[in-house]
């Protein structure tokens, strides 16, 4: 199922002989992509409620909270140029695999979420919500 969404081998058995195992492509490009992105996914709900919850601090904002929040933006402006990049390079071609268009928006979404939650707990120090 994933060899087709790669258009490539998923696994290869022979790799756990050889003393330096190169893993293939779709596997780097899906499971070693997709679970650390998931466990930020699942994680999102608390991270969340802790800042519905924090709303009521008068918490100011900090060098460190800034320069995060700049992180995360230019995180965020990164996955956009390449998912714009990925859409610009395979425009002319016929057959392109699915997880070339699928990593760079995750990316893309999972940046996004921080960004929001960011804007919210902002606009919660200025009770403005």
């Amino acid at each position: 199922m994933l060899e087709k969404f790669c258009n490539s081998t998923f696994w290869n058995s022979s790799l756990l002989d050889s003393p330096e195992a190169d893993l293939p492509l779709c596997f780097e490009q899906t499971v070693l992509v997709w679970i650390p992105l998931g466990f930020l996914w699942l994680l999102a709900p608390w991270q969340l409620l802790h800042v519905y919850r924090s709303r009521n601090n008068k918490s100011s904002i900090t060098k460190l909270y800034l320069a995060k929040q700049v992180l995360v933006g230019l995180l965020l402006i990164l996955a956009a140029i390449e998912l714009a990049f990925v859409l610009i390079e395979d425009s002319g071609q016929g057959t392109v695999p699915p997880v070339r268009y699928t990593n760079p928006s995750l990316y893309l979404g999972t940046w996004v979420r921080p960004v929001t939650t960011s804007a919210l707990f902002i606009l919660s120090l200025f009770k403005v919500m």
